[in-house]
């Protein structure tokens, strides 16, 4: 069940972010986006137990050595 959940959540952020980024590769997005997707995808569970997607701004000042960003 474990291994079901996260690739079910893995696949949900995947299709959320409209870019292509590290490992992941899309084709119709085919380029890297740091303006609308340098943020972090966060997955709750909504009432009915399904994945509710939530974008959250990287708190980049709480790093020591923050991610590169354009």
């Amino acid at each position: 069940e474990g291994m079901v959940l996260s690739a079910i959540l893995t696949y949900t952020a995947a299709l959320e972010r409209k870019e292509t980024r590290g490992t992941q590769k899309r084709e119709d997005y085919p380029a890297r986006d740091d303006h609308n997707w340098l943020k972090w995808i966060i997955l709750k569970q909504d009432a009915s137990g399904k994945p509710k997607v939530v974008h959250a701004e990287i708190p980049f000042d709480r790093y020591h050595f923050p991610p590169h960003h354009s």
